[in-house]
């Protein structure tokens, strides 16, 4: 329930980003939560929509589409070659690759995605509107337009991350992301915050995915190969080394190899769902660990969830503050910060 309820936002938001209707973005989680629960060998890795795969996909997309209508088919054909290359890595057996991606690298990794991740939330935590094109930094962007913060929206997000790290340390049997989602959500309704200039998720359609081959052009399959596997070199390392900081701290080990076919299957499935590319998503992956996820039948349970909210609860996260959910995703990165990885 708690990653189900970060899940939805975060692929209606990812959809958008990669150019396609935001509904997309769930029939991408569903399909990408599915396969790798099957397939892969992380116990708490979430896969799905994620921000840099969608911005690459839009990226590559872009040129190749003709109208509105097309561009669900070549996003789609983009997704089930990304996947087709990490087949090709399990094929091969090109696992190995792993073997060099070492402790201090890992160390520095995690800490850095925890200082993405943080910094990336800033804008809806804080309520700006900011074109982050014109500066030199995001960082630098949010401390520049402090001054236009939104007071009511900033309470809510702050309050959020207070209320998630004193329920952790509380009560740390209680899914404390999931309590601050139901809290957002009423104080939205009872007193109407989002006519008070508070962000919400906002309008979702509702329906149901219809599995289909990705309808693109033999021009656009092969104009989109080499972009493909540029979106695959990076969805694998970046779902491995995710994966590999949650093993080691679960206390388990993963099959190189076997990733490499469960980063593939993810997309597949997720490109024969009209959805987008995938890799594991480090914000929701920390946050399935913290609430206390152990097993891939998260993953599933999550998938059957989004499809539930597709029938009948979309209505409930159209109410859903941003800030909330900023300030969910911001506990989350905070919990990267392991200084005793640099001792």
């Amino acid at each position: 329930l708690t990653v189900w309820a970060i899940v939805v936002p975060q692929s209606l938001a990812y959809a958008t980003l990669a150019g396609v209707p935001s509904v997309h973005g769930l029939y991408t989680a569903v399909g990408a939560l599915v396969l790798y629960a099957r397939f892969g060998t992380c116990r708490d890795l979430n896969m799905g929509p994620e921000s840099t795969v969608a911005l690459m996909t839009a990226a590559a997309v872009a040129p190749l589409v003709t109208g509105a209508d097309d561009v669900i088919g070549v996003t789609s054909m983009a997704a089930l070659l990304v996947g087709g290359w990490c087949v090709l890595g399990f094929v091969f057996r090109l696992g190995f690759i792993s073997d060099f991606l070492s402790r201090p690298i890992l160390a520095g990794y995690v800490f850095g995605s925890g200082i993405i991740i943080v910094i990336s939330q800033l804008e809806s935590l804080f309520g700006l509107d900011i074109d982050t094109s014109l500066y030199t930094s995001d960082l630098g962007a949010v401390v520049r337009n402090l001054g236009d913060a939104h007071g009511l929206t900033t309470i809510i997000g702050l309050s959020t991350v207070v209320l998630v790290l004193g329920l952790r340390r509380l009560v740390p049997k209680v899914p404390a992301p999931l309590v601050a989602v139901v809290l957002g959500v009423v104080l939205v309704v009872v007193f109407d915050l989002d006519e008070e200039g508070v962000a919400v998720v906002g309008s979702i359609d509702s329906g149901v995915p219809v599995p289909a081959i990705p309808d693109a052009s033999f021009d656009q399959f092969t104009q989109l190969l080499l972009p493909a596997l540029g979106i695959a070199l990076l969805a694998y390392p970046d779902s491995f080394l995710t994966a590999r900081s949650l093993s080691m701290t679960g206390g388990y080990t993963l099959d190189a190899d076997q990733e490499f076919l469960a980063v593939g299957a993810a997309n597949v499935g997720s490109a024969f769902l009209q959805g987008i590319p995938v890799n594991g998503s480090q914000s929701r992956s920390f946050v399935q660990r913290d609430a206390g996820g152990g097993s891939n039948l998260v993953g599933i349970l999550c998938a059957v969830l989004v499809l539930v909210t597709l029938f009948v609860l979309t209505g409930f996260f159209e109410k859903l503050p941003s800030a909330v959910l900023a300030g969910i995703v911001i506990v989350a990165g905070i919990g990267l910060f392991a200084l005793d990885d640099f001792k």
